[in-house]
């Protein structure tokens, strides 16, 4: 029997969560190739295309999709997609400092299990929930082992098609790829990817560069810390919601300065030379830190704002090019 799938865009939302409930909370990114990424005037574009996504997964059967309050644009995509009693819109809190938005985080997990158990999925266990959780630690263990021996596009992929299956099982290896790129060390920050926006890790690479982080949305930065076992034995709801809600740094958190850590440790870490910044078009909460990044980096810094027409791409392209000559 099929299992009811729901969508969504937000690395908040734990696969584990629906595959406890006996339903698959997949995070898309595949765009059709006929879609258009034309901007839309004051709009973001990546809140934009995932409404086209929504809409395509749900005429294509889905059993609903998940919203979060992450940033305005989101929130407000919620409401353009019918019928209504197929969307959900997760309240998440954007304040992290105090025990409340804690509560608040796993008052809507238990919000979100109604919704799944109305449209299809059954009531949790915890059982089911800690075979859920490990299953999908161990796969997060060994899909980063895999991180080294590829290009950063390829690593991407592997990233976007394991959110995708959301059952916790890995894709392919894909070894056939070729292995990691030489040059100067790049870092990739900013706003969530789609799989079609991937060419921006390949002209990096074509231009000299070497991808060494993807600190994007939708890449490494946003995995769930692993599991305590200790206390996913004893609680293992409430050490969901810490691994997720406790733990990924964002920009739009207030305040965001697990961002600047993060990325202080991991720049450090992994010698980086140079940085990236790619904004979707009309993102403004990247776009706000834009100059504070460039201040604060200990290293040059690029911001491009992510278009995939043939002007963007060039545009892009020369931004790079600028960086690595920099670098240089």
């Amino acid at each position: 029997m099929d299992l009811p799938e729901f969508a969504c865009f937000s690395p908040f939302l734990p696969a584990e969560w629906g595959a406890a409930h006996g339903v698959r909370l997949r995070r898309l990114a595949r765009l059709p190739a006929t879609a258009s990424r034309a901007a839309r005037e004051g709009r973001c574009t990546y809140a934009a295309n995932a409404v086209e996504l929504a809409r395509a997964f749900l005429a294509g059967g889905g059993a609903g999709a998940v919203f979060t309050t992450s940033c305005d644009q989101m929130r407000r995509s919620a409401e353009l997609l019918a019928p209504a009693e197929r969307v959900f819109l997760f309240n998440l809190p954007h304040t992290w400092e105090t025990p409340l938005p804690h509560r608040l985080y796993r008052q809507e997990l238990l919000r979100l299990s109604g919704f799944f158990c109305r449209a299809g999925g059954r009531a949790f266990s915890e059982e089911e929930l800690v075979a859920a959780m490990r299953r999908f630690d161990e796969a997060r263990r060994e899909l980063l082992a895999r991180q080294e021996r590829l290009r950063a596009a390829a690593f991407a992929r592997q990233l976007f098609a394991f959110h995708e299956r959301a059952d916790g099982s890995l894709p392919e290896a894909g070894l056939d790829e070729a292995g990691p790129a030489r040059g100067p060390g790049i870092a990739v920050l900013g706003g969530p990817l789609l799989e079609r926006d991937l060419w921006l890790f390949d002209l990096i690479e074509e231009s000299g560069g070497r991808v060494l982080l993807n600190a994007t949305d939708t890449g490494e930065r946003t995995l769930p810390r692993c599991f305590d076992r200790g206390r996913l034995a004893a609680d293992p709801l409430g050490e969901l919601a810490d691994a997720y809600f406790g733990h990924i740094p964002d920009v739009f958190r207030r305040p965001n300065s697990e961002l600047f850590r993060y990325l202080r440790r991991e720049l450090e870490a992994r010698a980086v030379h140079g940085a990236v910044l790619v904004m979707p078009v009309w993102c403004d909460f990247w776009r706000a830190e834009a100059e504070r990044l460039r201040a604060w980096l200990p290293c040059p810094l690029a911001a491009i704002d992510l278009a995939d027409d043939a002007n963007g791409r060039e545009r892009a392209r020369t931004r790079v090019q600028a960086l690595l000559e920099t670098i240089s």
